[in-house]
């Protein structure tokens, strides 16, 4: 059975970011709302990737396509046309990679408050 999301990805976005700057010792996949809200039926791209973004961005699991390049799709700007995680210069990848707690609250939280750009409504064409 499938579920709507209860919140829009980027209130989910930011729920999650804000989880993770308060427990920096724990990862994305320990977030209580990937239960909380039943993303895994409801939203099953953003699961997979435990990325909003990702399932904004084009429904796409990373995982099965590690060359696809959502950089023009993400609704997140992770600087001069990169995503997350195609370089080392992302705020992603310095999280993924930094080992200080307070380093770690501190790149999570600016990750949680990332402008999210709207994607546009094709209204079904």
């Amino acid at each position: 059975m499938l579920t709507k999301l209860a919140k829009s990805r980027e209130e989910l976005h930011r729920e999650l970011w804000v989880w993770v700057s308060k427990n920096p010792g724990l990862g994305k996949d320990c977030w209580p709302g990937w239960g909380k809200y039943d993303i895994y039926y409801a939203d099953r791209m953003s699961f997979l990737n435990q990325c909003f973004a990702c399932g904004e961005s084009n429904g796409i699991p990373v995982y099965e396509n590690i060359d696809f390049d959502c950089s023009t799709t993400c609704p997140l700007n992770w600087g001069n046309g990169r995503h997350c995680n195609n370089s080392y210069n992302t705020l992603f990848r310095q999280w993924e990679e930094e080992t200080d707690l307070y380093k770690l609250y501190v790149l999570a939280l600016k990750i949680a408050f990332m402008k999210w750009n709207k994607k546009e409504k094709n209204n079904g064409k």
